[in-house]
């Protein structure tokens, strides 16, 4: 198997980039980063301070000259336009990875703008992409409409979207704060990502060694997994 080449990556192992999107998808990267998981960590906002709070891989910092730093501010659209401004450098950011997990938080301008723009980059460059979304609770009102409009759009670009709904975790474990509710969801996110790129590298490792192929075609993640009680679609 010495020599395999797939979507630009020389030997056994799949690559596998984590990509966080806007504020809530960076924390969780942020997590993930700094607990070592087995997967290269890409973080992307136009918030600087934000990003400034974060650690990963790669930063991706983006309209940092139009923005002043400030972030999308809620507007999806500028969160679009950021996106494709910097389309080369998400794009170098991208390439030759075969699975891509992107972590978003819904509600906000970059989370809903740049999302599907990031998802558009990394399957034209061969990916095997996958969603992880996180609706806003329902007291941060004017988000929630943003988010369904997002969601929508990012479900029809990738079907493998998982919307996680923080108002469930407050249903399911009413003694959390908000704070502490969005750290519950980072966690369960976090060892939900753990699973799916353990499962990835064993069942590709079983398959090639019965197959001597390095097809990734028809591996999904897991779908038995600790957010269950927090997933609305």
């Amino acid at each position: 198997m010495d020599g395999m080449v797939v979507n630009g990556n020389t030997g056994a192992d799949p690559r596998i980039a984590l990509v966080g999107v806007g504020g809530a998808g960076c924390n969780v990267i942020d997590m993930l980063h700094r607990n070592a998981c087995a997967a290269d960590t890409i973080a992307i906002n136009t918030d600087k301070e934000s990003m400034g709070r974060i650690s990963a891989g790669k930063k991706l910092y983006i309209c940092k000259g139009v923005l002043k730093g400030q972030g999308a501010r809620g507007d999806a659209d500028v969160g679009r336009n950021c996106a494709d401004a910097h389309r080369a450098e998400i794009e170098k950011a991208l390439e030759g990875y075969d699975f891509v997990f992107v972590l978003t938080g819904l509600g906000g301008g970059t989370g809903s703008g740049a999302t599907p723009v990031v998802l558009n980059y990394a399957k034209a460059l061969g990916a095997h992409t996958y969603t992880i979304a996180i609706n806003p609770f329902f007291f941060e009102g004017p988000r929630k409409k943003v988010a369904s409009s997002a969601y929508q759009m990012i479900k029809g670009m990738c079907p493998d979207t998982m919307l996680i709904d923080n108002d469930l975790v407050l249903r399911n474990m009413p003694h959390l704060t908000a704070d502490e509710a969005y750290k519950e969801v980072n966690r369960s996110i976090a060892r939900y990502i753990d699973i799916c790129i353990s499962t990835i590298h064993d069942n590709i490792r079983v398959e090639m060694g019965k197959m001597g192929s390095t097809s990734y075609d028809g591996y999904d993640v897991p779908e038995e997994f600790p957010l269950a009680n927090i997933i609305s679609a």
